[in-house]
């Protein structure tokens, strides 16, 4: 994960039919020039999604290997 000055990067879920999500991991601002890894464990009974949410402020905001 990379990002630049202004750059957000929320991870969230949803469980099905859920309105208010849980946020599992925020990052802001300038991280460096080197990825950094980020991990987190999603604990759930239920099937739910993923999102991944970029607010860029005209910054860049890069994501890779998500497994």
């Amino acid at each position: 994960m990379i990002l630049e000055n202004g750059a957000t990067l929320n991870v969230r879920t949803y469980a099905f039919g859920a309105i208010n999500p849980n946020v599992l991991y925020t990052v802001h601002g300038a991280q460096g020039k080197q990825w950094k890894l980020a991990q987190t464990t999603v604990k759930s009974g239920s099937p739910y999604q993923v999102v991944f949410d970029g607010i860029l402020n005209n910054a860049n905001n890069t994501l890779d290997s998500i497994a």
